[in-house]
């Protein structure tokens, strides 16, 4: 029986099992069992260490898995040489080398060699490369090892979201978290840094990298082309250029507020503008502060707003307009009470009144603390704004020529609903109106009705109504009434002073004015619209009307007469019908009688003492203003409202925001069957991660997003990549072309 050897080995040996072991000298390899030294070979020669493992494995000496877990070759490699060595002996090794015949590839031709090799030279993984040129990762890893391509051994420093983690809180304990160019950081504390230079790097798994895919559309919709007209040149660590980018993305992002920018990783939101991370919360409050205050916020939205309209000339004439109430909870400011219909309540509130396009889209708004009414925001704010911003109005002669010619047309609901308002808007302005009709008494004989089938503007969906229509005159001005016959039998009325547009597109012109409705409420939600940016509380305009406390006070007394005489009046009337029934059934008496005219007498006296009361406060209120200047009110009456200058700026970054998500979403809603899901898309998409990889040589960024929820959404991703990549967007601030791409590679 053969003697076992004691597991002792020699120092600076890597073991093998408990018998072998093999220690590297040199440039050669030389094998011991226990102590003893039996075989060697220099590091390159290969056969040698085939035949060498395969002798120990046949001598039992050590096991196939030794060799594998220690040398690290395949399992299978290892068999096939132990198979080699029982078979042919030390020959099988001999020789062995170019007797083997290679085959040509024909799948890899020239083309996609040259192709294959530029973009591993650039970085890329086999798998990305393979997926590229349109072969099996295999017959890739195949050319690499037949010498056909040669894979460079510097890989880019592509960085995941895990290792992007770690650096950010490292970077902690210096300067802050995320804080990576303290260099540049520090020139700007000393004033010597003009902004700092936008600069990308390869990363992965990038939180919110979606919203890069909205950046094409935000361009597109003005975002930064008036910055330098309206707004002061930033002297800090952030530009302007950033600052605007920064709140855009937080709107794509649905990051509401600027506050909730602390519960996020600004490292991550950093990496998609081009920075080591995104300015913290104190930060965007203080520079939107420095650019609301220094830029005339109003000159900039009305510049946007004719922007607008010259951009969508097809669209134009077609204005909705609506009030939207803002409740404050606040206690600083103490702006006036409204009615919100939404509570059924009487609070302090403030209301803007929004003007949307045709196609749903915000143009303008308007901020009141106090307001008359829509009728009054309407003439004396918004209509100047309109004759100045629409483009390609008729001229004089051209309206004397044709009477039925009109500027535009408004629609609002029945607020507005005023004769004297639509003689006013089409004498003086030229302007046409639509609003529903207030009072309506008797319905329409149904052969009145046809049906007429329309598109919807909005969504391009088919509109199929019945619908009637008759010619009315509207204080001697031509004009017309529309009724719709729903389901139920109701009729919705509506009137026009427009002669010219046909009865069923008028109709849905106005049953889209509640995409108005979805607008306040889509933007209260995904965009925060009623949230305020700057605490304190400020004077309204000085010029601003209010209704007078004194007039409302006479009001009220004049209703709590009212009231009072319609009560005495049912009592008196309860009065004489008991009494009249009491005589038809006879069992009446003189002394029932006496006392119901005492009764009737008292009571028909205090209602005429009433009615003095009354008539008296009425002339006292005529006396009274209606309305005065909020400047002249005092004490506990004085009206107060929240500081808006900032809110103003971020509304004009919301506004934007949401026309190009309106972008984005007619764009997918092409390859979509169930349109009510095209926000839901668009919202997965910005806040959907992505990689980005920059190609320096070629000024390149490309935006690779990933996978969506469903195969259906990655198949309409395919048609807007095509569409963003023939914009050739530009990323402001560099000289890098934007590519989007998409993790999966589908056909469209």
């Amino acid at each position: 029986m053969n003697q076992e050897l004691l597991p002792i080995f020699l120092p600076d040996t890597t073991i093998v099992n408990n018998l072998v072991c093999y220690q590297k000298k040199e440039n050669k390899i030389y094998y011991f069992v226990g102590c003893e030294p039996i075989f060697s070979h220099y590091f390159d020669e290969k056969q040698e260490f085939r035949y060498i493992t395969s002798a120990l494995i046949t001598a039992g000496e050590c096991k196939q898995v030794d060799i594998v877990r220690t040398f690290g070759v395949s399992k299978i490699s290892v068999k096939r040489w132990a198979k080699v060595y029982r078979e042919e002996g030390i020959e099988g090794f001999a020789g062995k080398k170019g007797k083997k015949r290679k085959r040509c590839g024909h799948v890899l031709n020239d083309e996609k060699l040259q192709h294959a090799q530029k973009l591993l030279d650039e970085g890329n993984t086999r798998t990305d490369v393979a997926n590229e040129i349109g072969v099996l990762r295999d017959t890739l890893v195949k050319a690499i090892y037949a010498g056909r391509i040669i894979e460079t051994k510097k890989k880019k420093n592509i960085r995941s979201k895990s290792e992007r983690t770690v650096e950010d809180t490292v970077a902690a304990a210096g300067m802050g978290t995320a804080c990576h160019r303290t260099g540049e950081r520090m020139m700007a504390a000393l004033g010597q840094l003009n902004g700092v230079t936008t600069l990308f790097e390869d990363n992965n798994d990038i939180k919110f990298g979606g919203v890069l895919f909205g950046l094409p559309a935000l361009l597109s919709n003005g975002l930064l082309c008036f910055k330098e007209k309206y707004f002061q040149t930033s002297e800090y660590f952030y530009t302007n250029v950033q600052i605007f980018l920064v709140l855009a993305y937080m709107a794509l992002a649905r990051i509401k507020s600027i506050e909730q920018l602390r519960y996020i990783p600004i490292g991550e939101l950093g990496k998609v503008l081009g920075l080591d991370k995104a300015p913290s919360a104190q930060v965007v409050r203080n520079k939107v502060k420095s650019l609301a205050y220094s830029a005339n916020i109003k000159r900039w939205e009305k510049e946007l707003a004719k922007f607008w309209l010259e951009e969508q000339k097809d669209y134009i004439g077609i204005f909705y307009i609506d009030g939207h109430v803002r409740t404050y909870y606040g206690k600083v400011a103490k702006p006036s009470k409204k009615y919100v219909s939404g509570k059924k309540l009487c609070l302090r509130s403030m209301i803007d009144y929004w003007v949307n396009d045709s196609l749903g889209k915000p143009i303008m708004v308007f901020r009141h603390t106090a307001t008359q009414g829509i009728i009054q925001a309407i003439q004396k704010e918004i209509i100047p704004d309109i004759l100045e911003l629409l483009p390609d109005q008729p001229s004089k002669e051209e309206f004397e020529k044709n009477p039925k010619l009109y500027r535009c047309t408004l629609i609002f609901d029945r607020e507005g609903y005023s004769y004297d308002f639509f003689e006013t808007l089409m004498k003086e302005h030229q302007i046409a109106c639509i609003t529903y009709k207030k009072y309506q008494r008797n319905d329409w004989a149904e052969s009145e009705f046809k049906t007429i089938t329309e598109k919807s503007i909005i969504g391009g969906e088919k509109v199929i109504m019945r619908i009637a229509e008759r010619k009315i005159s509207i204080n001697g001005i031509k004009g017309r009434e529309i009724r719709k016959l729903c389901k139920d039998g109701h009729q919705t009325a509506i009137i026009t002073t427009d002669l010219v547009t046909p009865t069923g597109l008028l109709a849905v012109h106005m049953f889209n004015r509640w995409g108005q409705e979805n607008f306040f409420k889509y933007m209260k939600e995904h965009f925060g619209l009623d949230r305020l940016c700057e605490f304190g509380a400020e004077n309204p305009s000085a010029t601003e009307l209010t209704i007078n406390p004194l007039w409302k006070a006479k009001e009220t007394e004049i209703r709590q007469k009212a009231g009072m005489i319609v009560k005495k009046e049912r009592e008196l009337a309860k009065t004489e019908i008991k009494n009249k029934k009491d005589r038809e059934k006879g069992c009446i008496n003189d002394k029932a009688i006496k006392e119901y005219e005492e009764k009737s007498n008292k009571l028909y006296n205090e209602i005429i003492e009433l009615e003095a009361e009354k008539a008296e406060l009425s002339e006292a209120k005529k006396q009274i203003d209606h309305y005065i200047k909020i400047s002249e009110l005092t004490g506990i009456e004085k009206i107060t409202q929240p500081r808006l200058t900032c809110k103003r700026f971020t509304d004009v970054i919301k506004m934007i925001s949401y026309r190009a998500e309106c972008g984005i979403v007619s764009e997918l809603r092409k390859n979509m069957a169930r349109l009510n899901d095209s926000r839901a898309l668009a919202r997965e998409i910005f806040t959907n991660e992505a990689d980005i990889k920059v190609d320096a040589e070629n000024k390149i960024l490309r935006v690779k997003l990933h996978g969506l929820s469903t195969p259906c959404s990655n198949k309409i991703m395919v048609s807007l990549i095509k569409t963003l990549n023939e914009t050739e967007t530009i990323y402001p601030g560099t000289e890098l072309r934007m590519i989007f791409e998409s993790s999966l590679k589908l056909n469209s």
